[in-house]
């Protein structure tokens, strides 16, 4: 069942289209750099080999890259009203490789109060793709990795690390890493959407699914106590040996071998009166084999009274037989 929900940040909750844009006019501005039609399409070649669009084409042209102006982000439109949504369901929370400060923007943002984890690689000390910022958010979560879910727009960042882990994951096709290709990963994402609003259809489809395998699991538990009351076994082969004097070829033990301590008597009665309390006298059948019977009932009348009580009758074995004759002779059937 899954428990959490972890998020990335930049172009999953939070649209950075004006960042981008304000990255690529300051490349465009610079010397020798190329038309901005071959630029844009470069960095689309580089997004589909899931390298990075920005830094790998402004190497590749000489230019300088600035630094991530994070005060065009934005929330993307929608995005209070999902998690508003989500948080009744799940625990919800946060794994971004980021700058100091991400609790107070997100609080900026308006959607701090959401969150009952977040995790930035500037405080953690660990960023993405290391696992081990993944596994820091298990832990805080206390939850296993398959009842986690991993949603992200980066293949190589935010769905290949938490799948190795054993996450559920999201990829969410937004931003400049949509061109992603998930040929050159070796775990696919589970689910892939256009839109990270999409993920409140999928938490739909889950919830659906739990509520199916709950009743599936307190069906099965009414039909196991149906079936414990009114079984329909006909037949129940109870092999109840530790070591037995009789030789009998049939039944496979090691005569003269104590495989352990000795069955007391008082336990073996006790495992016959379990018997016949769970069939409760219903049982058309019961075969014990093995030479406990013999060896830890005293006598005929002891014999006959334990097994009047399972309410059965016993056969197919050298100790059944006499014990029928027991039973016969008591005129049990």
């Amino acid at each position: 069942m899954i428990k959490y929900l972890f998020f990335d940040l930049g172009s999953t909750l939070i649209d950075e289209s004006e960042c981008i844009e304000y990255r690529i006019q300051n490349l465009l501005q610079q010397p020798n750099a190329p038309a901005r039609e071959v630029l844009e399409r470069r960095m689309v070649e580089l997004a589909s080999q899931n390298r990075l669009p920005y830094k790998d084409a402004a190497k590749e042209y000489g230019l300088e890259t600035i630094k991530w102006p994070k005060h065009l982000e934005r929330v993307y439109e929608g995005i209070p009203e999902m998690l508003a949504k989500l948080k009744p369901r799940y625990g919800l929370g946060v794994i971004a490789n980021q700058s100091l400060g991400t609790e107070q923007r997100l609080k900026e943002y308006g959607i701090r109060d959401y969150f009952d984890i977040i995790i930035s690689s500037a405080e953690a000390g660990v960023e993405k793709p290391d696992p081990e910022i993944f596994r820091l958010a298990l832990e805080k979560a206390g939850c296993a990795p398959g009842e986690a879910i991993m949603i992200g727009d980066r293949l190589d960042n935010d769905i290949e690390p938490a799948a190795e882990l054993g996450m559920h994951t999201i990829w969410v096709k937004q931003g400049a890493f949509a061109y992603g290709d998930v040929s050159l990963i070796g775990h696919k994402p589970e689910y892939t959407v256009d839109s990270v609003g999409e993920v409140l259809t999928i938490s739909d489809e889950l919830e659906s699914i739990r509520r199916e395998k709950t009743a599936q699991m307190e069906e099965t538990a009414l039909l196991r106590e149906e079936i414990r009351k009114n079984h329909k076994l006909r037949f129940l082969f109870f092999e109840l040996t530790l070591r037995c004097n009789e030789n009998c070829i049939h039944c496979g033990s090691r005569c003269g071998e104590a495989l352990g301590e000795e069955l007391p008597t008082e336990v073996f009665i006790g495992i016959l009166d379990k018997v016949a309390k769970d069939f409760a006298g219903s049982l058309p059948m019961l075969n014990i084999t093995g030479g406990e019977p013999l060896l830890r009932l005293g006598n005929d009348e002891q014999r006959h009274f334990d097994f009047k009580r399972c309410g059965t009758k016993t056969e197919g074995s050298r100790d059944g037989d006499r014990l029928n004759q027991f039973g016969r002779n008591k005129g049990i059937p």
